[in-house]
């Protein structure tokens, strides 16, 4: 079964592996697309998590997350990350761009949500 949440944690999963790998052999040298092509992979990735989670509770593989939880959850950790951990520890630094990229992993997997349910709903030329 292909499923959405395997799908996107290996795109995505792979692609924050090759980023961090590139940056590691020193054979990609920009920074603030080593940091924020990252972030963009961490929205998909625990979304398509979430949803793959919520399907097994529920044992519906046409589920969905709904938007609002997408939302609630990007702010959360906008919030977590980009602000309450940055006070607590030097580790951590604010920085509002991690913002934006987190938003556009999360509409990216709203987008790829959509299109998997839609070729779910579709009826396949073997059953026409």
């Amino acid at each position: 079964m292909k499923s959405l949440f395997l799908s996107i944690t290996i795109f995505f999963s792979a692609l924050y592996l090759a980023i961090r790998s590139l940056a590691w052999f020193d054979l990609f040298d920009s920074p603030f697309l080593q940091n924020h092509l990252a972030d963009l992979c961490a929205m998909p990735v625990v979304l398509g998590l979430c949803l793959s989670l919520l399907k097994i509770i529920r044992k519906n593989h046409k589920e969905k997350l709904p938007i609002i939880f997408v939302i609630s959850l990007t702010l959360y950790w906008s919030f977590y990350f980009e602000w309450w951990l940055p006070k607590k520890s030097i580790l951590y630094t604010a920085d509002y761009w991690d913002v934006v990229t987190y938003a556009l992993g999360a509409g990216i997997f709203l987008i790829w949500q959509r299109a998997h349910l839609n070729q779910q709903t579709q009826p396949n030329e073997a059953e026409k």
